[in-house]
């Protein structure tokens, strides 16, 4: 990790602390990019998951042997 300067709304920042639960806003802020990258990975996961292609049903038969 690496200390940088940043301006950030303290409202929007307050918000957000009471929202994820967190203390400092340097866990804010992490825990805010952390539920970013986290629904980016939730949306690509159900994305595959509704992909027509994505699994061969008609080889089920043979997932059990």
């Amino acid at each position: 990790m690496h200390k940088t300067a940043i301006r950030i709304d303290d409202e929007l920042a307050a918000e957000a602390r009471e929202i994820l639960g967190t203390r400092t806003l340097t866990d804010t802020v992490n825990a805010a990019l952390r539920e970013v990258v986290d629904r980016q990975r939730r949306e690509l996961f159900v994305s595959h998951l509704t992909d027509a292609d994505a699994f061969d049903f008609d080889a089920i038969e043979d997932a059990w042997r």
